[in-house]
């Protein structure tokens, strides 16, 4: 009996002690680091700590999703891990059925502001491409009524900017100077204003209030919404499935 105890003893040690035999996925520190400034050079700001770890945890599926593939024989039709992963995507999700007008409509009231028109506004634009070439008295001049289409770099492409969104106002002018902008309330001339192109005056034309679409009127694109969220929601189960299989570490940077 105690020889029987001490031997269940040790298989159940060995059981909890013994190394995980998964196959293992590493993501070292400069990956991380390389993964967060590709991102970041996209985005043009720094990203969040929850962006940082989600960047990693899509280079986690991404990897898994090579290594599937390679395991299911796609190794020979391409070694362009780009692909690979698409076409794991692909045969993940091409038994999705058509939906039904239920659906539909579920999905549409479930997700009405992925429909919604943002609201966005229309700017009078004078644009100078040289600060050097920008007069003390041009804002001046604009409120006294000049054409802000006869002054600096200003052509018909660059007098109006249409239905300019807060995300374009972003990227367009930056961080810093958008939360100026985005505060014009009135419909006067305001500047400068700097940017990468040079430097702008801007003046309200036009607002455009958000707007919600009936579900008839939304029918063009939502079954094409309705299959990119259903095929969202089986690679998300399927990626939960198979991270089972592999042993993943994140490795942290050394304490300095």
């Amino acid at each position: 009996m105690h020889f029987l105890g001490l031997a269940v003893l040790f298989f159940v040690a060995n059981a909890i002690f013994s190394a995980d035999e998964r196959e293992a996925i590493t993501v070292d520190v400069p990956t991380q680091e390389y993964l967060v400034a590709q991102q970041q050079e996209l985005l043009l700001r720094q990203m969040t700590e929850e962006e940082e770890t989600q960047a990693v945890e899509d280079f986690i599926d991404e990897e898994i999703l090579v290594r599937e593939a390679r395991k299911r024989g796609y190794e020979n039709s391409s070694r362009i891990r780009r692909l690979l992963i698409q076409n794991m995507r692909f045969f993940m999700t091409n038994d999705i059925p058509d939906p039904t007008e239920s659906d539909l409509r579920t999905y549409f009231d479930a997700n009405i502001e992925r429909f919604e028109t943002k609201p966005s506004v229309t700017y009078e634009h004078a644009f100078f491409s040289n600060p050097d070439t920008v007069a003390p008295n041009t804002l001046d001049a604009l409120h006294a009524g000049t054409d802000h289409r006869s002054i600096g770099d200003t052509n018909p492409m660059t007098a109006r900017l249409t239905r300019t969104s807060e995300r374009q106002i972003v990227a367009n002018f930056g961080r810093e100077q958008a939360p100026a902008i985005l505060s014009i309330r009135d419909d006067q001339w305001h500047g400068p204003f700097t940017s990468v192109n040079g430097v702008h005056f801007l003046r309200v034309a036009e607002r455009h209030p958000g707007a919600r679409p009936s579900f008839e009127a939304a029918q063009n694109w939502l079954s094409q919404e309705w299959r990119l969220n259903k095929s969202r929601e089986i690679v998300e189960q399927e990626m939960t499935r198979m991270r089972e299989n592999y042993r993943i570490e994140v490795l942290q940077p050394e304490a300095e």
